[in-house]
């Protein structure tokens, strides 16, 4: 009897967590990518493909020629200078966002992503805390928080 429950525990768990993954799966993808498209466009400077990813309401606040003398700022660059890749820390889906009423925005999925960065630098790490929605199948991003810091101090 306790091994049939063990069992039917056990079944239940990976059909949770199958089922997570089919859910979820490619909408965990795509937010890693389009992070990492917008590390790798900062990182080279390309403020209209960093821009391009913005999410709409968080162009409406922007613009390109503000990325561009971002760019220009060594302090700020330092966030993307040598950027190589991410590793994902978590990913969190939120519930729709919006004004029912005025529908602006209209309802959108969001989601938060954690993440840790790797630099060319060995001697500097980073990470950022990034909030993505979904607009029109594709996740843009709405708002990024970085830190990148030298690793050895002196």
């Amino acid at each position: 009897m306790i091994r049939k429950i063990i069992f039917i525990t056990l079944d239940l768990a990976l059909i949770i967590i199958v089922g997570y993954f089919l859910i979820f799966g490619q909408d965990m993808v795509a937010i890693t990518k389009t992070t990492d498209q917008y590390m790798t466009a900062m990182s080279n400077g390309d403020a209209r493909t960093a821009y391009s990813l913005l999410a709409d309401r968080a162009q409406r606040i922007s613009s390109v020629a503000l990325y561009e003398q971002w760019l220009q700022n060594d302090k700020f660059r330092y966030n993307y200078l040598g950027y190589e890749k991410m590793c994902v820390r978590w990913i969190q889906f939120e519930p729709y966002i919006g004004d029912r009423a005025t529908a602006d925005p209209p309802y959108t999925r969001t989601a938060s992503l954690q993440s840790c960065f790797s630099y060319n630098d060995q001697n500097k790490a980073g990470g950022a805390t990034v909030f993505l929605e979904k607009e029109n199948g594709n996740w843009r991003i709405l708002g990024i928080y970085i830190t990148a810091y030298p690793t050895n101090a002196k």
